[in-house]
């Protein structure tokens, strides 16, 4: 009789959830926890740079262009953001992160060719 119980339970809850409203918990709780940081970092002499700040979404699809105000400062709801040198996405395939690093070293060829393969120093040189 107990796991019917629990299976009823279980199924229950499963009715329950709410992706939209597990969204609107989560960004409650990261937005207060950004207020707790920055109140706790002030007299410390610590700022946020609110102007780099941003929120990467994780939901599909992304809710792109909301903002966020935390602390009377608006805060961006992104669905990529580069952190260290790369391109994060809210999915978290790496396709974007190789055509924009292709990208580059398209361009770094480019100008290799016009610059130094296509000048007028010597092979010897090269």
């Amino acid at each position: 009789m107990a796991s019917v119980t629990c299976r009823l339970t279980a199924q229950h809850q499963n009715q329950l959830w709410n992706p939209a409203l597990d969204f609107l918990y989560r960004r409650m709780l990261l937005v207060l926890a950004l207020e707790i940081m920055d109140e706790d970092a002030r007299p410390l002499g610590l700022t946020i740079n609110w102007s780099k700040t941003k929120i990467q979404t994780m939901l599909d699809p992304a809710p792109v262009g909301n903002q966020v105000t935390i602390n009377g400062h608006s805060v961006e709801v992104v669905e990529s953001l580069p952190y260290l040198g790369s391109l994060v996405r809210y999915t978290g395939d790496s396709i974007p992160e190789i055509k924009r690093r292709v990208s580059i070293t398209r361009d770094c060829m480019i100008a290799l060719d016009r610059n130094i393969w296509r000048s007028r120093i010597s092979v010897s040189t090269k």
